[in-house]
């Protein structure tokens, strides 16, 4: 099997000479679980392509599971095949559906490489169209956020989009992978640098969500100030060091929806802005202050201006404090948005 398997995974036809002696050496060193990859074989065979659905291959299992196990954990079996019942039932029928599943995306998978790696792909990644792609993202993906969605626009281009090949020879997909891992000059299509679609948080999570947290407290009631004020700090120093927004963005995203529609349109001009300027940069976890330090030298690596581009982020984030503050505390103060610590006026007197 071993000296056979470059034949069964590639290309249809006689060996040559030279190619069955290549195979029979070979064959010593090949592991039991060699795969082609890429269209690359062994000695001189063409390998399959490689079917690769990145995180979408994932979603959709994960969705096929949800559905079957809601189908099927109550399902009982006849007395001899009792113990396979309820939820031992589902494993049987998952994996029996995920074998039909691998074949029909087997046969349909030149529609999605057509679609999305060489269609919507190529346009995300290309650096005439990355300004644009970039900030349609940064809207879409914080508008899913208060639902819990936003993972589902992260796997677009953090995992699938941009293709990349790492120091060990290994083929990556998408801005998270191709940044940390991506060698230069091995970043396809033509014009793509990773990073991209990461970039534009920095200046939001470390600069602009402190100035919405600042505007929330200067604008609480009296009373209230105190109580509001410890919640914010630790909110902006959070979103600072880490990039964990939760404790502010969940501050309005429900009760005021107006300001988290202007946070939004902020985290899309932001990330339209960063990409405009060639800044590349990227987090293993978030946006925040800790992975700016840790990745500055990639940074600076992969921006277009070098350090200089990667020091530019920091002068966004003031800028950026500086336009959360001035907005929100406009928006909220004209338009009587309550916000913590802070009640609307109308609804209070409507309550006298």
């Amino acid at each position: 099997m071993r000296t056979l398997s470059p034949h069964i995974l590639g290309e249809p036809g006689a060996l040559t000479e030279k190619q069955v002696a290549c195979l029979r050496t070979a064959s010593k060193y090949i592991p039991i679980d060699y795969q082609a990859k890429d269209a690359i074989g062994l000695c001189g065979i063409g390998g399959q392509e490689l079917i690769n659905y990145g995180v979408f291959g994932g979603i959709l299992v994960g969705l096929v599971t949800a559905y079957l196990w809601a189908r099927f954990y109550k399902t009982r079996l006849p007395s001899a095949l009792a113990f396979f019942s309820g939820r031992r039932f589902v494993p049987l029928v998952v994996t029996s559906a995920c074998l039909l599943l691998g074949v029909a995306m087997a046969l349909i998978y030149p529609i999605f490489r057509t679609v999305f790696a060489e269609g919507l792909g190529v346009v995300m990644t290309q650096s005439n169209s990355a300004v644009a792609s970039a900030g349609l993202f940064g809207l879409v993906q914080r508008l899913l956020l208060p639902f819990g969605l936003h993972h589902i626009a992260n796997a677009v281009p953090f995992f699938t989009l941009g293709t990349c090949t790492s120091p060990s020879g290994e083929i990556m997909h998408g801005d998270f992978s191709c940044f940390f891992s991506g060698q230069l000059g091995t970043f396809e299509p033509a014009g793509y640098v990773p990073g991209a679609y990461m970039t534009g948080m920095f200046p939001i999570m470390m600069g602009g969500l402190p100035g919405a947290a600042l505007a929330m407290y200067r604008c609480a009631g009296a009373k209230q100030r105190k109580r509001v004020g410890a919640l914010m700090l630790s909110g902006a120093v959070a979103s600072f060091l880490t990039g964990i927004t939760e404790p502010i963005e969940f501050a309005f995203a429900y009760a005021a929806v107006p300001l988290y529609l202007i946070h939004a349109f902020l985290v899309s001009s932001s990330m339209m802005i960063c990409a405009a300027l060639g800044i590349r940069s990227g987090y293993s976890f978030s946006a925040g202050g800790v992975d700016y330090l840790l990745n500055f030298t990639r940074s600076a690596e992969l921006s277009s201006s070098g350090a200089t581009g990667t020091l530019l982020v920091l002068l966004l984030a003031v800028a950026y404090f500086l336009i959360y503050y001035v907005l929100f505390t406009g928006a909220i103060r004209y338009f009587d948005i309550p916000t913590p610590g802070r009640s609307s006026k109308k609804k209070a007197k409507k309550s006298q």
